[in-house]
């Protein structure tokens, strides 16, 4: 099952330490930049909706997603 959890003051250190493999790169950004530019969109009166997320609830092994919205 997946748990999704908002991205704040105390996940965020374990999101950071994420890493893209390298096959990943071109495809996503790392997660450094995804959340400066939540920050980025947020702060400018716009929409973003970082969230980390957890396949095994037992292990929590943490994982990122964010949808930025220009609205």
């Amino acid at each position: 099952m997946i748990h999704l959890e908002k991205i704040n003051g105390e996940n965020v250190w374990d999101i950071l330490k994420l890493k893209v493999s390298d096959s990943q790169k071109s495809f996503v950004a790392g997660n450094d930049i995804s959340i400066i530019e939540a920050s980025t969109a947020i702060t400018s009166n716009g929409y973003a909706f970082p969230f980390g997320y957890h396949m095994n609830q037992r292990t929590r092994l943490p994982n990122s997603c964010m949808s930025l919205l220009d609205l």
